[in-house]
C-alpha cells in the first residue's frame, strides 16, 4: 500500500489546490502532495512535496484526516502553516516538465474556500472531508 502526504494550506479565505488538466483533457483539482519515500515520515514528505510541487516552505501542524483507496493508496492530509513562497511548480520537479509539454498541466493556486463545494476535486472523499473541516473552523 502506497502512502501519500497531502498538504492543506490556508491563506485568509483561500486554500491551496493543484489545478490539473490531464492528457485526456479532463479538468479537476487535487490537494497537493505526493508519495512518502522509504525512511521518510509523513511530515517530512509533506514538507518536501509542498516545496517540489508548489514552491512553498511549510510547517506541518497536524494530520486532519486520512483517505484510503482500498488496495491502491492511503492519503494523509496534513494541515500546514505557510512559511514562505508563492504557488508555482518548482522548476526541478517532474510536474514542471509536464507543464512545459502542455498535455498534463499542474498549476498550484489559491482557491476561494467559498467555491470549494462546486469544484471537481479528487479524490471525492478528500473533498468531502476538507469541506467538512473548513465548515467547522470557519463557523
Amino acid at each position: 500500500m502506497r502512502h501519500r502526504a497531502c498538504g492543506i494550506v490556508l491563506n485568509d479565505d483561500t486554500v491551496l489546490l493543484m489545478y490539473r488538466k490531464n492528457p485526456q483533457n479532463q479538468e479537476y483539482y487535487t490537494i497537493p502532495g505526493g508519495g512518502v519515500e522509504d525512511g521518510e515520515s509523513v511530515n517530512e514528505a509533506v514538507t518536501r512535496e509542498m516545496f517540489e510541487e508548489c514552491s512553498l516552505v511549510v510547517k506541518p501542524m497536524k494530520e486532519l484526516f486520512v483517505v484510503t483507496r482500498e488496495g491502491v493508496d492511503t492519503h494523509h492530509h496534513i494541515l500546514c502553516t505557510h512559511i514562505s513562497g508563492e504557488p508555482a511548480v518548482h522548476k526541478e520537479s517532474p510536474e514542471y516538465l509536464d507543464n512545459l509539454e502542455g498535455s498534463n498541466l499542474h498549476i498550484p493556486q489559491w482557491v476561494p474556500i467559498r467555491v470549494l463545494k462546486n469544484l471537481t476535486l479528487f479524490p471525492t472523499p478528500a473533498k468531502d472531508k476538507l469541506v467538512e473541516y473548513l465548515t467547522t473552523v470557519q463557523g
